[in-house]
């Protein structure tokens, strides 16, 4: 979503630590905000606050910074403080990889330059994130089959999450350079010999292409799941 006119991370961030004051250590943007991909339409404008103390932060005055963030079309802000950062790095490997590739720093020092992963937390990691978006994707698509439009919107909207994980497929086998999001779908199928098209046709929806939107969307999205199950057979054995 795009901000309110005028209402920037940067803004937000000075309003937050006129709240916090020495609490807030600092400020970081971090996703397609932080590069050159961001989409006002499609993309979220991501921060990271870094804190000393925890406790201290929730308070009614800053519920009204954030509230004020999130009605301007926000997600709210994740707020951490440096040893949960250093003791999450294993539980959250493809988040703390993809913060690190892609970020800004705000103000403060930058909180990413110490956070260190492996690769058998990040090959468990996007496994289990396929399997559950997987289920999450099939249970849904129960509820709209036969409902053309709504089983578009679901392409659309589910399909973003699986390119952030196959970017970190691609991670894991040890591409280099990682192809921007719109790009990872393409990338996977060259390196995991899978079928993607239904990706190339949820692109074209995207782009209102009115043949696509006019086609029967349950056999693209009969591919479309058998696309992400045989990636996630495929990372069983990386």
């Amino acid at each position: 979503m795009a901000l309110t006119m005028g209402y920037t991370a940067e803004s937000f961030a000075n309003e937050v630590r006129k709240r916090w004051g020495r609490n807030l250590l600092g400020a970081v943007v971090f996703g397609s905000a932080a590069g050159d991909d961001y989409d006002p339409k499609w993309s979220d404008i991501n921060l990271l606050l870094v804190v000393k103390d925890m406790e201290a932060t929730g308070t009614p005055a800053t519920a009204r910074a954030f509230h004020k963030w999130t009605r301007a079309g926000n997600p709210p802000p994740l707020v951490m403080d440096p040893d949960f950062i250093r003791r999450s790095a294993d539980a959250f490997p493809i988040e703390w990889l993809d913060m690190k590739e892609k970020h800004r720093v705000i103000f403060g020092r930058d909180p990413l330059k110490t956070v260190r992963t492996d690769r058998k937390s990040l090959r468990l990691e996007i496994e289990r994130e396929l399997k559950v978006n997987l289920l999450r994707l099939q249970g849904k698509h129960r509820q709209v089959a036969g409902k053309p439009g709504e089983v578009r919107e679901l392409m659309i909207l589910s399909s973003s999450t699986f390119l952030v994980l196959f970017r970190a497929c691609l991670r894991l086998v040890g591409a280099r350079p990682l192809p921007p999001k719109d790009g990872a779908a393409k990338a996977v199928a060259a390196r995991l010999k899978v079928d993607a098209s239904a990706f190339g046709f949820i692109e074209r929806l995207k782009a209102r292409d009115q043949e696509a939107r006019a086609a029967d969307p349950e056999p693209w999205m009969i591919r479309y799941l058998k696309c992400l199950r045989s990636v996630i057979r495929r990372t069983e054995t990386l």
